[in-house]
């Protein structure tokens, strides 16, 4: 799910996906959605990390990164950058870290349409219920009932 909003996210802040430096940048949220321990590691060991599964350095994968963020930085949306990155600190891990806090809040059209959805069943079963209370009282208590002529 990470990927998916990595992967759109990732364009509208200026990060091109055509870059080996967004490429790593999406694997590193799966690995920080993967669990907590891959947030606490040092930068280098995810850095070895993707460097294993993509077979180039640990140098190339920090430079791909760095690039990328820079290319972020430097000519994409500022608004979009404000609202997924903390800039205050232009370091790999904080970015990584800031864009995995931000990305977890972001909800796909997908996910908000389930979550309404499921909003919109609770309601109606709330009305329901209520309906079915009111029915009930209505035809225990006849109050055009006058009695026995």
């Amino acid at each position: 799910m990470i990927r998916e909003k990595a992967e759109k996210i990732l364009p509208e802040i200026g990060i091109d996906m055509h870059l080996k430096g967004a490429q790593y940048i999406v694997y590193i949220m799966e690995l920080f959605e993967e669990g907590w321990e891959w947030k606490t590691v040092k930068t280098m060991i995810l850095y070895e990390k993707v460097a294993m599964k993509y077979k180039v350095t640990c140098g190339a994968v920090e430079r791909a990164i760095r690039y990328a963020f820079g290319e972020a930085l430097s000519r994409g949306n500022l608004k979009m950058l404000s609202q997924y990155l903390d800039t205050a600190e232009t370091q790999n891990r904080k970015l990584l870290e800031s864009l995995y806090t931000n990305l977890s809040k972001y909800k796909t059209p997908k996910e908000h349409l389930e979550e309404t959805r499921k909003e919109t069943i609770q309601m109606l079963r709330y009305v329901k219920t209520e309906a079915e209370k009111l029915l009930e009282n209505l035809e225990k208590e006849n109050p055009y009932d006058l009695g026995e002529p």
